[in-house]
């Protein structure tokens, strides 16, 4: 799947997000080496990778090749679902107010509220200390980002949709400058404001020339000219907007997260909980914190100190001691298409074929074919030492991690065969 940037220019995804993640490791590595001379080896480091809990085994699939393109090893290489971090993190270094978590017996609910997503988990603390999934995870593109986009709406309706489209063309840095600053700012709004407006710092020099040369007038006028001018100005360098009219631009996502949440407690799994965890970048923002206040007053809401950086820590946790969460609820209901010997008493005729000379059904009562399942991909097992006679080989689904994994052993040999799982062409 091509990408395309604020130029025009394409590239595929899996290349983009390769790249992304081979710069952060080089970064890393010189960063480590110029603090203590240590130069990072690629084969002795174990690498983790988050992710966020809803997605599919398709996208883990993706970040997997990809960081394995970063020339990240597979074998050192361990993807872990975000929430789950988080509540590691929570329950080594447990928040001021929230000491009960790591009680045996606990039940909270941890609220990862990312950049583009908010991730939400139901875990239980158990006797031997480690935790239990108690709900199937869930979440929705509800984070941060959703209210960068109602910030870019606004610039799109002061300028149009072509001054902005050129204004990312011609001026890239002065573009990421103005979401840096949506970014900051949307953090600090809280319910109380004494402020009349909100300034956000923009790039006045880049606006103001491309607004003479593409509307043939100043940046002021046409901020003066805008239909809403009653809730947005310009002074200096700041476009200052009315509090209430930049607290609206909340609402949709507050209220989705609210919506997920109280899906997520309804569940008779989830009965019992007492405290709400909220950790992730945006979790810090005030707006968000008091729509889940007043939305669920029955619980407690703890925001650790270092909510933002909660899920870094847990994934290096989860580094040293990988079986710290004990048992997950599975998302989906797998199923796997074989083929058996045709028996013309008790198989549908429509479903059969021939192979190598026999007849053969596809599947049984259920099929992979009926309209219900999506094709995840195909398992290609290598028979070690092939023999002229047919040999069984039992083909091992592991299920309970944060990956879909599959092994197989020769019944004959009790050796293990090499084997490939293809997730379907995701690029």
């Amino acid at each position: 799947m091509p990408l395309e940037d604020i130029r025009g220019q394409t590239l595929s995804a899996i290349e983009v997000f390769s790249l992304s993640i081979r710069a952060l490791k080089e970064h890393l590595a010189r960063t480590i080496e110029s603090r203590g001379g240590v130069v990072l080896d690629n084969r002795k480091t174990n690498w983790v990778l988050t992710v966020p809990a809803i997605w599919t085994d398709t996208a883990k699939h993706f970040m997997r090749t990809s960081a394995e393109m970063a020339d990240i090893p597979s074998d050192k290489l361990s993807i872990v679902l975000e929430p789950e971090a988080a509540s590691v993190y929570c329950q080594t270094f447990p928040p001021p107010g929230c000491r009960d978590i790591v009680n045996k017996g606990t039940k909270y609910i941890i609220v990862d509220i990312g950049g583009g997503t908010t991730d939400i988990t139901v875990h239980e603390k158990l006797t031997d200390g480690s935790l239990k999934e108690l709900t199937r995870a869930t979440g929705d593109e509800c984070g941060g980002t959703s209210i960068d986009n109602q910030y870019i709406q606004l610039i799109v309706r002061i300028f149009g949709g072509p001054f902005y489209n050129e204004f990312k063309k011609q001026y890239p840095d002065s573009y990421l400058s103005l979401i840096r600053g949506f970014e900051s700012t949307k953090r600090t709004i809280q319910t109380r404001i004494e402020s009349e407006y909100q300034n956000f710092t923009i790039p006045y020099a880049a606006l103001n020339k491309l607004c003479q040369s593409e509307l043939s007038d100043d940046l002021e006028k046409v901020v003066t000219k805008f239909a809403q001018s009653d809730k947005v100005k310009l002074f200096l360098d700041k476009l200052q907007i009315k509090s209430d009219y930049a607290k609206s631009f909340f609402k949709a996502t507050t209220n989705n997260i609210v919506s997920v949440l109280r899906t997520v407690l309804l569940d008779k799994d989830a009965s019992g909980v007492n405290y709400m965890l909220l950790v992730g970048g945006f979790a810090n923002c005030g707006l968000v914190q008091d729509a889940l206040k007043r939305s669920f007053p029955e619980l407690t809401i703890i925001v650790p100190e270092e909510a933002g950086t909660a899920v870094l820590k847990g994934a290096v946790l989860l580094g040293y001691k990988t079986d710290f969460i004990s048992s997950r609820v599975i998302r989906y209901t797998y199923r796997v298409s074989v083929a058996r010997p045709f028996d013309r008493d008790k198989h549908d005729r429509r479903r059969r074929f021939k192979k190598d000379g026999e007849v053969y059904y596809k599947d049984e009562i259920k099929y992979t074919d009926d309209g219900t399942c999506t094709l995840l991909g195909t398992v290609e097992v290598q028979i070690p030492n092939p023999t002229k006679h047919l040999r069984n080989v039992d083909v091992i689904f592991h299920f309970g991690g944060t990956e879909l994994t599959v092994t197989a052993v020769d019944e004959e040999t009790k050796r293990n065969c090499p084997v490939s799982f293809v997730i379907q062409d995701f690029r």
